[in-house]
């Protein structure tokens, strides 16, 4: 039986630029929103912003503010220990 290799299409960076942005769109237009705060930490004060990245879009969080943020990113902090 021979193996067949199926090739994955190659995208381009602006492909890949509006698949990030249409998930983007989606994530903030339907997810209920959340209000959150990271607290700096005190061991590392210049860290002041958590990236938080869905399907290639970025949310950049600040830490020591309050914030609103769809459910899954606030899903995802607190998964990885931030909130």
């Amino acid at each position: 039986m021979a193996n067949i290799k199926k090739e994955t299409p190659k995208l381009t960076d602006t492909q890949l630029d509006e698949m990030a942005k249409v998930t983007g769109k989606e994530v903030n237009d339907t997810q209920d929103k959340v209000k959150i705060r990271i607290p700096i930490d005190p061991l590392n004060k210049q860290d002041l912003v958590v990236p938080v990245v869905i399907n290639g879009y970025m949310w950049k969080i600040e830490k020591g503010k309050s914030v609103t943020v769809p459910e899954n990113v606030a899903e995802i902090l607190t998964e990885a220990g931030y909130i």
